[in-house]
């Protein structure tokens, strides 16, 4: 089903790509965000997902229905602003934390 198939999609990359922070940032509502990195975006998930699906050949999902899945399974999954961007050893520090 495309639905599960975004859903697992963005839990895997949230997985390798994103830094859980310990505490809440400044701009961000819960305390339990990921963040990528400042130089992700949306659309650049969305084509790692399009290149994902085409070697398992599943249904195809225009990008709006992928932004629109991600927001409504994985809304703590966020690209990150340019004021919350973390350097090489802060996002290592804070995965030593974790």
């Amino acid at each position: 089903m495309v639905v599960e198939g975004v859903k697992l999609f963005l839990a895997n990359y949230a997985e390798e790509h994103a830094v859980s922070l310990p505490g809440r940032i400044l701009g961000y509502k819960g305390e339990d965000i990921k963040l990528l990195s400042l130089h992700e975006t949306k659309i650049g998930v969305w084509r790692s997902f399009e290149v994902a699906r085409e070697a398992t050949r599943e249904q195809a999902v225009s990008y709006s229905k992928f932004v629109e899945l991600w927001e409504q399974f994985h809304p703590t999954l966020v690209v990150a602003k340019p004021m919350t961007d973390l350097c090489q050893m802060c996002q290592q520090n804070t995965t030593k934390l974790l």
